[in-house]
């Protein structure tokens, strides 16, 4: 197998699925209704964790504020705003999970969403202090500035979609041949759950399948081994993964 064809395949296919994901021009789209949303609203600059001097500096660039700074009541009323926001700041979807909460059905299905005024300030306060850190780091910060951290956003996020669809099907392959492993050494009592995610083995074990962890085992309800799965094609991480 030539191994580096491989890899040139892959890399064409991801830059292939980024480049289509910038020009379906989501942002733009977004940043239009953004320019469109009625009333206008009311900023809190403490309230929401806007810098008093990043404010100035947006104003004394005659820049619409709402098209730097988040509102929770924009969030509530248009929920994939937070694709223009989250850009400007820089911020993976994941990092905002850690600290605000999830976005994803935000800017994934807004339809769907339904935002509380608390989630709704929490994001909002996120992003602002990181916009408001980013504008005082620079002397000079215009808005095409902030539609090009959009840009390397989207390509960032679409990058780790894939990677995260890579480490789950790894995650799935490893689980399925644990199922076979513990069948065929006649371990394995019986699924304690539907769909299956606990399985009762011989000797007071019990096998779980998660997501942090991806595996744990308890024996007599007392926790034993925990899993964590990684996978990837980074031969960087194949030879970490080997390493003792």
């Amino acid at each position: 197998m030539n191994t580096n064809g491989s890899r040139e395949r892959d890399a064409i296919v991801r830059a292939q699925k980024i480049a289509r994901r910038v020009a379906m021009r989501e942002d733009v789209a977004v940043r239009e209704r953004i320019e469109r949303f009625q009333p206008k609203p009311h900023y809190a600059k403490r309230e929401l964790c806007i810098a008093k001097e990043a404010w100035q500096k947006v104003a004394a660039a005659g820049i619409k504020r709402r098209l730097v700074f988040a509102h929770p009541d924009l969030l509530k009323a248009m929920p994939e705003a937070s694709l223009h926001y989250r850009g400007i700041a820089l911020l993976s979807r994941k990092r905002v999970q850690e600290i605000a909460g999830s976005v994803d059905t935000w800017e994934r299905s807004p339809e769907k969403a339904r935002v509380s005024e608390e989630k709704a300030l929490k994001v909002s306060r996120l992003y602002n202090a990181v916009i408001s850190a980013i504008l005082l780091d620079s002397a000079d910060w215009t808005l095409d500035d902030g539609y090009r951290n959009i840009l390397a956003t989207v390509g960032i996020t679409e990058d780790g979609a894939m990677r995260n669809i890579i480490g789950q099907e790894a995650e799935q392959a490893i689980k399925d041949r644990l199922i076979d492993w513990v069948r065929d050494q006649r371990l394995l009592i019986r699924a304690t759950s539907e769909p299956p995610s606990k399985w009762a083995l011989k000797g007071g074990v019990v096998m779980r399948f998660g997501s942090e962890p991806d595996i744990s085992f308890e024996r007599n309800a007392k926790l034993a081994v925990l899993i964590e799965i990684k996978g990837g094609k980074d031969p960087l991480a194949h030879s970490n993964a080997s390493a003792p």
